[in-house]
């Protein structure tokens, strides 16, 4: 899977917006987001699941990314104390100054990620490609909406997180060899075109490419995948898939609590050490 962020076409047309020429840097997004709040009756421009680890994992870090800013070190460490991630978190803690984040978004541990945006009240929502598919949304939504890379501040600058799942062998297995031909046969590229694409849903490689028949839902997250990143920390868990740790409270501190993004950086850098 590759991380990137939906847009509903509909509000776009109604703020006056090109759903063709969806926003390529942080200020044509900021000023996406403002004018889709503006339409009232409950319309928000932009949401993340705000307190959920992982989905800010999937989603945030890109906008690291995309600056050329590597989050972990060669070591295995995390670097969080720099402008790039600095610049992320004040360009968040903007939209949400201006309204442009409901509420909602602070508190949600993960439900959101896909359902708040299928209920047609959201003009971006950072989210997942290939949840889009079988999520809240759909394959028939009631409105329209397309895909795109999460941006950086400069136009030409993205990136997207690669995630997924892992196939593995029991070594007490009786049929190690069976258990060997079918994950081979998983992974295969015959698999991933007549299987996966079938289906259809993204192939496990990157070296299969989703037709342009299946539609933007599949070929931009397909895209995406090719030049995605991940990260290698053996300190992954502790730093920042728990709830306690200090890359959430980073994130929060700053876009939804209005601390310094220099001062919070320097906290996590601070305490991801003492973990490290």
């Amino acid at each position: 899977d590759s991380s990137l962020y939906l847009y509903n076409k509909d509000l776009f047309r109604e703020a006056g917006l090109d759903p063709a020429d969806p926003p390529s840097t942080w200020d044509e997004m900021s000023t996406a987001a403002a004018k889709i709040t503006a339409l009232g009756d409950g319309v928000h421009g932009f949401y993340l699941s705000g307190n959920a680890t992982s989905s800010l994992a999937y989603d945030f870090t890109p906008l690291i990314w995309a600056q050329d800013q590597e989050v972990v070190t060669d070591a295995g460490s995390f670097d969080w104390d720099n402008e790039a991630t600095q610049g992320a978190l004040a360009f968040l803690q903007g939209l949400y100054e201006n309204g442009d984040i409901p509420e909602t978004s602070k508190t949600d541990t993960g439900d959101g990620f896909f359902s708040v945006f299928a209920s047609g009240k959201i003009g971006i929502d950072l989210a997942g490609g290939n949840g889009v598919n079988t999520a809240t949304l759909g394959t028939d939504p009631e409105f329209d909406f397309g895909l795109a890379p999460i941006p950086g501040p400069q136009d030409g600058q993205h990136a997207s997180f690669s995630g997924g799942d892992a196939a593995a062998i029991s070594a007490t297995t009786e049929h190690p060899d069976e258990a060997w031909d079918f994950v081979q046969w998983l992974t295969s590229k015959e698999t991933s075109e007549d299987t996966y694409l079938g289906l259809p849903a993204l192939p496990p490689r990157t070296d299969v490419a989703a037709p342009d028949s299946l539609g933007e839902q599949f070929t931009v997250p397909a895209g995406l995948l090719k030049e995605g990143q991940t990260y290698v920390s053996p300190h992954y868990n502790e730093v920042v898939a728990t709830a306690q740790g200090p890359f959430l409270e980073m994130f929060q501190s700053v876009v939804f609590n209005g601390a310094d993004p220099a001062q919070a950086t320097a906290k996590a850098q601070d305490d991801s050490g003492s973990i490290t």
